[in-house]
């Protein structure tokens, strides 16, 4: 009898308290989380089109439709520094997109894709780019027909197919420093080897993975020749790796291919370092052969509370704060910005920007309202989908506390000088709305005093104003600028 108490007293069997976003966070989990870019092709060549696959994914790494129109911006960093930069549209509904540039260098190109928006989080990955195609010694080498299909590395490229509408890059060149943090740029020579080597990547190297165990650095081993061909028999590649799944291992890099890939996944917050070690066929490694992937806490989104309505003279407090998968709060591991921006002139918000150091979870700010009506506020933060709040600002209680205050100071008047009591009432009521008004909407916006953003507040003055009669209206027209000089004793 004790234990069926206890059971049902509990809500069944395993029950336990949900989470406080458990509904939101799956909600997110299901929805584009990330943007994720990778090649068509696994041989790329001087002169060649580059064709690129961007997928919209979710949590779980599937790919998942637009649900409004999505702008992705490509960036290109080629070999020498140069950058170029491009957009891709999704259509609502629509969860992949193809793009293709034209490979002018040899060497390493690296892209980026994230949203123009920055409500999703970035992919990368790294193209190796190839000598030319040597050309035929003979003048009777066999002409492609325009819409023939020709064997490009792996796989069938179609000179009709869905790449011949994409559009081509807007170049927009510059020439930045290289980024430290990304993998091997600046430190190794691209050029093409004397002989076979091998060439160690880790596509986004410097970005931070999710600790999910759905969210994937890609591990690439390029095989570089001296005439930019592909292996000419299958190559396995063994690494070694100090925490979380590699899969597939050891890594392959098929005949006639110059890429071969893996994925490192983890479930847990860490720092995982992986090292190429040997491979068979044995071939020189180019470069680095050991790298550290930054796998940080699974953030799937922000949530916000904080009031609902408040009164005019009211100030209120907004909670920004991060959820994991399940819906539970979460800390970064690194620092991040939450930014909350009115979207109407309702509301003040101070401070409007907040930064989260590591070990944080949440982010706070006040709320004063400048005006009756509805507000709302956005808040963002970079890679994840932005959140909005509505406050409701609402001025009956304002009102009313006017109209007692002025009747309170108005008998209170009566009372200290005379004269008649319905003409002290109805002077009492006007002083007390006038000193409030000019309370409210002059000197409450140059505050941050909690005291003075509270109805007992506006209630005193009220009472102070409904007591002054004329005087109050006459010190609120002088305020005002309708009134000038001194005044009369």
């Amino acid at each position: 009898m004790i234990g069926l108490l206890s059971v049902l007293g509990s809500g069944g069997p395993g029950a336990s308290p949900q989470a406080p976003m458990a509904q939101q966070a799956q909600l997110a989990a299901q929805g584009p989380m990330k943007v994720d870019v990778k090649s068509l092709v696994k041989v790329h060549r001087v002169g060649d089109p580059v064709g690129l696959e961007i997928t919209l994914r979710d949590a779980y790494d599937q790919a998942v439709p637009a649900p409004a129109r999505t702008t992705i911006v490509v960036e290109t960093t080629s070999p020498s520094g140069k950058k170029s930069s491009a957009m891709v549209y999704f259509q609502p509904g629509e969860s992949i997109q193809r793009f293709q540039f034209s490979a002018t260098e040899e060497g390493l190109i690296r892209i980026t894709a994230r949203q123009a928006d920055n409500q999703l989080r970035e992919g990368g990955y790294v193209v190796l780019v190839g000598k030319p195609a040597a050309k035929p010694k003979s003048g009777k080498a066999k002409v492609v027909k325009p819409h023939a299909a020709r064997w490009v590395g792996s796989g069938w490229l179609a000179a009709a197919g869905p790449l011949r509408d994409a559009r081509p890059v807007a170049l927009r060149w510059a020439f930045p420093p290289p980024d430290p943090q990304e993998p091997g740029t600046g430190s190794q020579d691209q050029s093409a080897p004397t002989s076979p080597r091998l060439l160690f990547q880790v596509s986004g190297g410097g970005h931070e993975f999710l600790a999910d165990g759905h969210d994937a650095a890609r591990i690439l081993v390029f095989y570089m020749s001296p005439d930019g061909s592909g292996a000419p028999t299958e190559i396995r590649v063994w690494l070694t790796w100090s925490n979380g799944e590699l899969d597939p291992q050891p890594l392959r890099i098929q005949p006639g291919e110059t890429l071969g890939e893996a994925t490192l996944r983890s479930e847990w917050p860490m720092e995982a370092r992986i090292a190429l070690v040997s491979s068979s066929p044995a071939y020189p490694v180019e470069g680095t052969r050991e790298y550290t992937v930054r796998f940080g806490p699974a953030i799937y989104g922000i949530s916000v509370r904080g009031p609902q309505r408040l009164s005019l003279v009211d100030n209120g407090m907004v909670v920004a704060e991060f959820y994991d998968p399940r819906g539970y709060p979460i800390q970064t591991a690194t620092k991040r910005t939450m930014t909350f921006t009115p979207i109407s002139s309702t509301v003040r918000l101070l401070p409007m920007r907040v930064d989260i150091e590591p070990g944080g979870s949440l982010a706070t700010v006040l709320v004063f309202p400048a005006g009756l009506g509805r507000a709302e506020l956005n808040v963002s933060t970079p890679g994840y989908k932005s959140v909005a709040h509505v406050v409701e600002v609402t001025g009956l209680t304002v009102i009313l506390l006017c109209l007692g205050g002025g009747i309170i100071g108005g008998v209170c008047a009566f009372n200290a000088l005379q004269g008649s009591l319905p003409w002290r009432i109805f002077l009492g009521v006007v002083g007390g709305a006038v000193l409030a008004w000019l309370y409210v909407y002059l000197a409450l916006p140059k505050t941050e005093s909690r005291i003075a953003h509270n109805l007992v507040s506006v209630l005193f003055v009220s009472i102070l104003g409904g007591y002054l009669g004329l005087q109050a209206l006459d010190f609120a027209a002088r305020q005002v600028g309708l009134v000038r000089g001194e005044p009369k004793p």
